[in-house]
């Protein structure tokens, strides 16, 4: 990640972070927070922001499955929306496809879809799901769906949340891996 030979036509010092978790224990196996993080003070594995559509499954599809309510392939409303919610609602590409499986609105990232499945699901079903998951979030609106947090989430609390998948639904905290661990 320090060499700027992997970021071409890049300007300024390109950033990121990475968090990988061991599936069976739920501890980190390895984590960057950025490039010389320890020397700038700044650790990007800790640090809060919006998280974006990585948010979709941990927070709209995922409970929406557990609930029964929706299935892999059960069609979802994808049309752009201007005034039923504080949000304008539209897709990153600009297409809407009318109705689009759960499937397909989470490979083309639809925010449409995710947005009106949030709000057939319900904020405080999804909030509940994300708490179960180490995330305690105080937004109340839709914007949630797409990742747009009032504070925001760090990506050790999201690997944490997706290790949920791997681990069968079952959330454990993430730790730090020790010689010593049991």
């Amino acid at each position: 990640m320090k060499n700027n030979r992997y970021f071409p036509g890049k300007s300024g010092s390109p950033e990121g972070s990475a968090v990988f978790i061991d599936n069976e224990s739920g501890g980190v196996k390895a984590a960057i927070g950025g490039r010389e993080y320890q020397a700038r003070g700044y650790n990007r594995v800790t640090a809060v922001r919006q998280p974006g559509s990585v948010f979709k499954p941990i927070a709209v599809y995922g409970p929406a499955m557990q609930e029964k309510k929706f299935r892999p392939y059960s069609l979802l409303e994808d049309k752009e929306k201007k005034a039923m919610t504080a949000i304008h609602q539209k897709n990153y590409d600009g297409q809407y496809e009318g109705r689009v499986t759960m499937v397909d609105a989470l490979m083309k990232s639809k925010n449409t879809a995710a947005v009106w499945t949030l709000s057939q699901l319900g904020i405080d079903t999804s909030k509940s799901y994300l708490e179960k998951m180490g995330i305690d979030i105080s937004d109340k609106g839709l914007a949630m769906a797409l990742g747009g947090l009032e504070k925001g989430v760090s990506p050790l609390q999201i690997a944490g949340a997706f290790h949920t998948f791997a681990n069968e639904g079952v959330y454990k905290k993430a730790f730090l891996h020790s010689e010593n661990h049991q």
